[in-house]
């Protein structure tokens, strides 16, 4: 019996990590990217009608182009309504209705995720009315 809780100990000491010097703060494991001047996502842009769901998890809105559904991240101060869907600027006017053709600026972001999951995330910087 002893002999077991003397491996058991053994064993879990040997797979403790080191905890380092008291008051000693972790450091990260690998540096975090962060973006450098140049290297932001080259900008273009598509074109599509706004169409929506209010069903669809809690209501989702995206922007139907001849490739597919963009789920779009718009820029502040506009905000896109599923219920109707409908797209509005900074000061509340109606930029878009559901079945309105729009020109997004932007890029695509390939690594977000969404809970809609419509298509993938379209990232605005610029919009125009078709």
């Amino acid at each position: 019996m002893v002999r077991i809780l003397l491996v058991t100990g053994l064993l879990l000491a040997a797979c403790a990590d080191d905890p380092g010097e008291p008051g000693e703060d972790p450091s990260p494991t690998a540096e975090p990217t962060l973006p450098t001047p140049g290297t932001e996502a080259a900008t273009t842009q598509i074109t599509g009608t706004l169409g929506g769901d209010a069903t669809l998890e809690g209501g989702c809105a995206w922007l139907e182009t001849p490739d597919g559904r963009y789920e779009v991240l718009y820029p502040e101060g506009y905000e896109v309504h599923a219920d109707p869907p409908r797209l509005t600027g900074p000061d509340e006017e109606v930029i878009a209705e559901e079945g309105d053709t729009v020109v997004l600026v932007g890029h695509a972001e390939p690594e977000m995720l969404s809970i809609c999951q419509v298509g993938p995330i379209w990232r605005a910087l610029e919009i125009r009315q078709a």
